[in-house]
């Protein structure tokens, strides 16, 4: 499984999803969906902040997963969750099934729940071979494709923003926003880690190197 984590903050998030749609031409599907299918592709900006305007106030982490017609080759399973007692009835991607696709998560948390002070942290991934939603015991092996757009992906983050590390030398890369919030005392977390940007990643537009 491939995996890194992100820190960013509104603007940045912005700026991401441009790379998402527009530049990389990427399909999202939220994760989960509150509603009746079928469940909405997100091909615009406007897609995604009007799923987001829709999000119930109480509800788990928003994430989404991400296909491009050029490397996923079946749809995504979704399944319903009627018995959850804290959520209202709700559809779940089931992992790993169909696609393949890229799971992404903004941040953490309940996305209209932001910590003073601090900005959670999201993640990219994928996995090593997916397994199919229409042939039995079928396993997709993760496409080229998907691997250079992961890769395109934290490229892209990397050259505007830069790693941060927690105490333990887990790192994570953080976007410009996210930077920038931290050197005015926002605390960038991820669970219980806390992480500091490392000195490279202090070079931020309009300051000295």
């Amino acid at each position: 499984m491939a995996e890194f984590d992100i820190f960013v903050d509104d603007r940045d998030i912005e700026d991401l999803w441009h790379l998402i749609l527009v530049d990389l031409r990427l399909q999202a599907w939220p994760d989960p969906f509150f509603g009746d299918p079928p469940i909405p592709m997100l091909s615009t900006l406007a897609d995604v902040a009007e799923n987001l305007r829709r999000y119930p106030e109480i509800a788990p982490a928003l994430g989404y997963f991400l296909t491009s017609p050029a490397w996923a080759i079946e749809p995504l399973q979704y399944r319903q969750c009627k018995n959850n007692p804290n959520f209202q009835p709700h559809w779940y991607v089931n992992q790993r099934y169909g696609g393949p696709s890229i799971d992404f998560v903004c941040r953490f948390g309940y996305p209209w729940h932001k910590p003073s002070g601090q900005l959670i942290g999201g993640m990219f991934a994928d996995y090593p071979y997916y397994y199919s939603t229409e042939v039995p015991s079928k396993v997709i092996p993760r496409p080229d494709g998907l691997v250079s757009t992961m890769t395109s992906i934290k490229r892209w983050i990397r050259a505007r923003g830069g790693y941060v590390v927690s105490g333990s030398g887990k790192r994570a890369l953080a976007m410009p926003g996210a930077l920038a919030a931290h050197q005015n005392g926002v605390v960038l977390r991820k669970g219980d880690i806390v992480f500091t940007p490392k000195r490279a990643a202090r070079r931020l537009p309009g300051k000295a190197g």
